[in-house]
């Protein structure tokens, strides 16, 4: 602008100015918004790998068909039960693995699918108890699901029984999920999770709420509590 005021240009040249560098700053936005679209993109396609990677692998698929045959072997109804619990969670896995959210009861009705394929396999009764879930809330895919999860496999070696219960809290500023058991858990599980499945629902919880979300999980007296909070703001 000064060397064309300089030059007697200077209507002329301050307005190819002002586009030149209006047109690099708009291609620059436009850059920021591609990557950052770019990298939402392959973040939410590794969630979806990981989800799957978790789920569907040759440790649990094993140890499930072994329990099919001993089912069989003893008692064909409970293991066509087992086989029909097994095709429903792959099922429901299939159909919200892509999602980046999906209902509540969506996620609670894989939970209780997982409880069921668990209760065949190790000869117990787990079961899920809800308190104050709205329908209409939303959740990232298989963030309770590998809560309970990591509790049967974590507190539930030595007993044949267990209740998970997960409850809703809402306020003006937030809502609270806590999910809670009953299983037995030393004091190396004491520390807190924080293995793949704690990093997992951290993914999940900031690509769908960055920076609105706050995850604890840890022993109480009771057993184990992990509570979600999503804030409002």
């Amino acid at each position: 602008a000064w060397a064309a005021y300089y030059f007697n240009i200077a209507f002329a040249g301050l307005a190819t100015t002002m586009v030149i560098c209006t047109s690099f700053s708009i291609a620059r936005q436009f850059a920021r918004k591609e990557n950052a679209e770019r990298e939402a993109l392959l973040k939410s396609a590794r969630l979806e790998n990981e989800l799957l990677k978790k789920n569907i692998n040759p440790h649990f698929v094993l140890n499930t068909l072994t329990s099919i045959i001993a089912w069989l072997r003893k008692d064909s109804s409970s293991a066509i039960k087992l086989i029909e619990a097994l095709a429903d969670e792959f099922r429901m896995i299939n159909q919200i693995s892509a999602l980046k959210l999906i209902p509540i009861n969506q996620e609670i009705d894989l939970c209780k699918a997982h409880l069921k394929i668990m209760s065949y396999r190790k000869g117990a009764d787990y079961k899920l108890e809800t308190l104050d879930i709205d329908e209409n809330d939303t959740m990232p895919p298989m963030i309770f699901h590998t809560l309970v999860e990591n509790g049967i496999t974590h507190g539930y070696e030595k007993k044949i029984a267990g209740t998970f219960k997960l409850q809703a809290i809402k306020n003006s500023n937030s809502i609270k999920y806590v999910l809670k058991n009953d299983g037995d858990f030393n004091l190396e599980e004491s520390k807190g999770s924080t293995g793949f499945g704690a990093k997992y629902i951290k993914g999940r919880l900031e690509e769908s709420y960055p920076g609105k979300w706050n995850f604890t999980s840890n022993k109480y007296d009771e057993g184990w509590e992990s509570i979600i909070e999503i804030r409002n703001s």
